[in-house]
């Protein structure tokens, strides 16, 4: 699977995704497993290789759980030798017609696994972004403040507060593209912007960077898992 794993990674990188495999992504010197888990939470979805060692990994169960917490849509590409898996009821199954430990595989068969994925990766990103804005209305219901959801953004009219969703650890670039977003939208030309996010996995280096690009940018980043947001 190892190997099947890496043709997949290189031809989604091919068609311009930004894939996470451990063995390229985490540089030397950072902790591996605090890495791994930011990674996962950051993501659009989880694929799972299920090869036959899968079932018996702690691991991979430890890492389909943070999945499940986080709200990652975990997809499951079933080898014909594969363990079956007792996965979540909310895991999506499919199956590749080949075994886990073959010498070399079809670059056609990786190439429809990655036209399934583009098929239902818009429907995870945005059930992922849809967790984000229940739990925070949820936590607006608390502090009686009434929140609109209008055409992918959120709004405090009271408050003079607007806030767009992203389901991922926010860096500058997910910034200044979120900014435009709001430029084409004359109403909020006079709200405080904001771009929600859940962090649980946020390191010292993150909440150090947002910190910083917090004091220079028309933008404002929030971690909801922060409580409520001060308006």
């Amino acid at each position: 699977s190892a190997l099947f794993a890496e043709m997949l990674y290189q031809t989604l990188v091919k068609r311009g995704y930004v894939p996470f495999l451990d063995i390229y992504c985490i540089e030397s010197g950072l902790n591996f497993q605090q890495q791994l888990r930011q990674d996962l939470e950051d993501s659009d979805m989880v694929l799972l290789l299920n090869s036959k060692s899968v079932g018996e990994s702690q691991y991979v169960q430890e890492e389909c759980n943070i999945a499940d917490e986080e709200d990652v849509p975990l997809v499951v590409l079933q080898f014909n030798d594969g363990n079956k898996g007792a996965w979540k009821d909310t895991a999506l199954v499919h199956a590749i017609n080949v075994d886990s430990k073959q010498d070399s595989y079809d670059q056609d068969i990786v190439s429809e696994v990655v036209d399934f994925i583009e098929n239902i990766i818009t429907d995870a990103y945005i059930s992922k972004r849809q967790s984000i804005i229940r739990d925070f209305m949820i936590q607006c219901l608390d502090y009686n403040l009434k929140i609109i959801e209008e055409g992918g953004f959120l709004r405090c009219d009271d408050t003079l507060t607007c806030f767009y969703p992203i389901p991922k650890i926010p860096d500058a670039l997910d910034l200044y593209e979120a900014l435009k977003y709001f430029k084409k939208t004359p109403l909020f030309f006079k709200y405080e912007k904001i771009v929600l996010y859940k962090g649980k996995q946020c390191t010292k280096r993150n909440i150090e960077f947002m910190t910083w690009l917090d004091q220079y940018l028309p933008i404002k980043s929030f971690n909801i898992l922060n409580n409520i947001y001060h308006f």
